[in-house]
């Protein structure tokens, strides 16, 4: 089972310095996803990281810094794909908030983050949204598993077709969050 990290959604002091040590722990995906960020603001926090951890991480909502900062890749809420053409230097994802959303991608993407899968650990007022008995196997792509994800549901995104999943809240909300990523990414080899 692949595991995505996001980033917290606001900013906190040693930010930087706890990414590099969870890395240097394990490396890992990281989803860089920072919702009030402007394009200045993101690209400073981007350089604020080393090139090898940039390097593996999915910048979402700056397809154009994913591009400047040989990033693996962007996400892009599902209305992006529609009129406009898949990166090929890029990995391709979408952002979706609705099972419809995902039947309307493009086949070539490479993956599609589904949200909210469960109530969210990181924004109190996001509530699960997509019904539990539905199966993502049969997408021509894989779908990763965001909102409310922690490892005491891994096996059960497995068996709904989940590529992998995108962990955020069951991290930074930890007060060491160093052990809860270990713990999640034992959890998740042991499934894979």
């Amino acid at each position: 089972m692949k595991v995505f990290l996001m980033t917290s959604p606001v900013d906190f002091a040693g930010e930087h310095e706890l990414i590099e040590q969870l890395f240097e722990s394990y490396p890992f995906s990281l989803q860089i996803r920072k919702p009030e960020y402007s394009e200045a603001q993101m690209e400073k926090f981007l350089l604020g990281l080393p090139s090898e951890i940039r390097e593996m991480a999915i910048v979402h909502g700056f397809k154009d810094l994913a591009t400047s900062f040989s990033m693996a890749g962007y996400a892009e809420k599902t209305s992006f794909f529609q009129g406009n053409s898949l990166d090929s230097s890029l990995k391709n994802y979408a952002f979706c908030r609705k099972i419809e959303d995902l039947l309307s991608l493009p086949k070539e993407l490479s993956g599609a983050f589904l949200y909210p899968i469960y109530d969210s650990l990181t924004e109190p007022s996001v509530k699960a949204s997509i019904s539990a008995e539905y199966c993502v196997s049969d997408l021509p792509f894989p779908v990763f598993a965001c909102g409310g994800v922690s490892e005491e549901n891994f096996s059960e995104l497995l068996k709904r077709g989940f590529a992998g999943a995108v962990v955020c809240g069951s991290v930074w909300n930890y007060a060491d969050p160093l052990v809860a990523f270990k713990r999640i990414t034992r959890m998740a080899f042991r499934l894979s």
